[in-house]
């Protein structure tokens, strides 16, 4: 992601910053004003909500 769309950290560096609870709280939340299902969240993002990967 950081070459091909020049960003200047990568999507899991991000998340890894910021918090993967807190993207996970935040695309809930979300979900659940608006029931737009593309801020339903992953069984993926859930475990790391609760184990942080390790990059």
């Amino acid at each position: 992601m950081t070459q091909g769309v020049n960003y200047p950290k990568g999507l899991l560096a991000w998340g890894s910053e910021w918090g993967f609870d807190k993207a996970l709280q935040t695309l809930e939340a979300l979900h659940v004003r608006t029931g737009d299902p593309r801020y339903r969240t992953c069984p993926l993002l859930r475990d790391w909500a609760v184990q942080p990967p390790t990059f």
